[in-house]
């Protein structure tokens, strides 16, 4: 049950949690694609049928290592702002470690690390952490 008086920087959290959420679905989308180009370049490149097989393996775990990392993300980042809209405190700790995350993962491009920036800015707000205190 959503609560009815949310607090304004909230959606300075959950927004930026949903942009993340699409950035590990795009993730999903070019580990697809990356795995299948990479398959395919490094099958044609082998000179046998062993480094050819080998080469279209190894495409096959890149692509499915990139879906598996996109999906968890996709999935935390999601529970993360559906748990801190309800009010719930396992919502802002799970949101917490995921802006820390995001933060450290995107440090060195400063344009996609400033959702959370803001992320981080609007969790420790006190009306945001006194919204999610159950």
């Amino acid at each position: 049950m959503i609560k009815s008086m949310q607090p304004a920087k909230l959606s300075w959290v959950t927004v930026n949690l949903y942009i993340y959420m699409v950035f590990s679905i795009l993730l999903i989308l070019l580990s697809i694609l990356g795995g299948t180009v990479a398959g395919a370049i490094l099958g044609a490149a082998g000179e046998t049928s062993d480094e050819s097989f080998i080469g279209v393996v190894i495409g096959f775990i890149f692509g499915i290592g990139g879906v598996i990392t996109g999906l968890v993300g996709a999935i935390l980042h999601f529970l993360a702002a559906r748990g801190l809209k309800e009010g719930k405190r396992w919502g802002w700790v799970l949101s917490l470690i995921l802006m820390i995350l995001n933060l450290l993962g995107y440090i060195s491009s400063i344009v996609l690390a400033i959702p959370a920036i803001l992320g981080l800015v609007g969790l420790f707000d006190r009306e945001v952490q006194d919204y999610a205190s159950h």
